[in-house]
């Protein structure tokens, strides 16, 4: 299968918007960074689960979350590194 023979679903905030919803409070957690690349502001990418019953991804991920409790524009925050934050939170 070539690059171009591959299809992403698309995750559109528009439609959260459209319910009320605020952008700047709302965030995309996902295993593709395609999916939520009309809303790159908003994701934090995370692994894909495989199965693996040691898989501490979302422990990480809850920990990083905690960060966004009193942020009021989830936009500005700068997340492709939210794992290095969290490991350094432990050092």
């Amino acid at each position: 299968m070539s690059v171009t023979d591959e299809y992403y679903y698309v995750k559109r905030l528009s439609k959260v918007k459209r319910k009320g919803f605020l952008l700047e409070k709302t965030l995309i957690i996902d295993d593709t960074a395609e999916k939520s690349m009309l809303n790159y502001s908003n994701a934090i990418q995370i692994v894909e689960f495989v199965g693996n019953t040691n898989d501490g991804e979302l422990l990480l991920l809850a920990s990083y979350l905690k960060k966004f409790k009193n942020v009021e524009n989830v936009r500005r925050i700068e997340k492709r590194y939210w794992k290095s934050e969290v490991f350094a939170d432990y050092v």
